[in-house]
């Protein structure tokens, strides 16, 4: 049976991404840990089979759930968010990070696709969604849903390996950028990163220019760096999201206010990843901020969605395109 189990686990991780795989090792402990802790509580305490029946998913639940609360009440208490609103926060964002690392993004496939629209006759420009740090591109599952029937074609990107410096993700980026506007036939496109995606972004217009990026719309992103940073220091995306990093300082100055003319910023009063996030930016044209949503929520939020499809609705081609 054990070799039959891990034929069948091995042979499902070939086919998905590094960090798919590593967060699906982690959750396979996780499962044995607590069948085991489980069992050996019910034989001792109580010997019949619906003990060792319950107690084990009841320790398996446990330590799913169990850890990944504790993150969000650390990290909300440490970012010293505002008291209204915050449970609403943490528990939605309790909710998503389940979803994301138990559902989401240890069975993602191994690469994304290019999704066509669902209104096959829209003129609305392609979407490019791009992740931020230590996730890949399921967490915009419903996001990319929800643009697809708005008129959008859609790719969300995988950034890989997990700790490389930022300026490493760009190719990934530009390729993203070259299929959609090939498969789409449109002018420019529409870029939405979240957290650490939305400075991939900036580092692409950095190298590459931003005349083929109609708009850009960040959510979450730490444009001056998060304190939270410091926590893994050997990597190095996380070093230079150190609060105002000399790349980060880098990155502003290479920066003219025509590119930030096409970037608005969404942030949420309760972000538990990204704090403070009260720095001043350059000029931009919206700086929206939602509040009783977490970090990692504001992918999934209603009200967070429902803002980045109303951006993405004013970008149009005026002379339309051929599909």
């Amino acid at each position: 049976m054990a070799t039959l189990v891990a034929s069948i686990y091995w042979g499902a991780a070939r086919i998905v991404t590094m960090f798919a795989r590593a967060v699906r090792i982690s959750a396979l402990i996780q499962l044995v840990l607590g069948a085991g802790a489980g069992v050996w509580v019910a034989l001792l305490a109580c010997p019949s089979w619906v003990g060792v029946v319950l107690l084990p998913l009841l320790c398996v639940a446990v330590l799913a759930a169990f850890p990944h609360l504790v993150i969000v009440l650390a990290t909300m208490a440490l970012s010293g968010s505002p008291a209204a609103g915050r449970w609403r926060a943490i528990l939605g964002e309790w909710g998503t990070m389940l979803w994301v690392f138990w559902v989401g993004v240890p069975w993602s496939d191994a690469s994304p696709t290019y999704v066509r629209s669902s209104l096959p006759d829209s003129s609305r420009l392609p979407i490019v969604l791009v992740h931020g740090f230590f996730c890949n591109h399921k967490i915009w599952t419903k996001m990319a849903h929800v643009l697809r029937r708005a008129g959008h074609d859609v790719l969300a990107v995988d950034l890989e390996p997990l700790f490389a410096p930022i300026d490493d993700y760009v190719p990934t980026v530009e390729q993203a950028i070259a299929t959609v506007l090939e498969r789409s036939h449109a002018p420019r496109a529409i870029l939405v990163g979240h957290s650490m995606g939305g400075l991939v972004i900036r580092a692409w217009m950095r190298t590459h220019g931003a005349a083929r990026a109609d708009r850009v719309l960040t959510l979450g992103s730490p444009h001056w760096g998060t304190w939270l940073a410091r926590v893994l220091p050997f990597a190095a995306n996380c070093r230079q999201m150190m609060q105002r990093s000399n790349w980060l300082h880098a990155l502003h100055a290479s920066e003219s206010p025509e590119t930030w003319e096409r970037i608005c910023v969404a942030k949420t009063q309760h972000d538990n990843i990204v704090f403070p996030n009260d720095a001043p930016l350059p000029t931009h044209p919206v700086d929206t901020i939602f509040t009783g949503v977490g970090h990692m929520q504001l992918c999934f939020d209603d009200a967070v969605v429902d803002w980045v499809v109303l951006h993405c609705q004013g970008s149009v081609s005026s002379a339309g395109f051929a599909r």
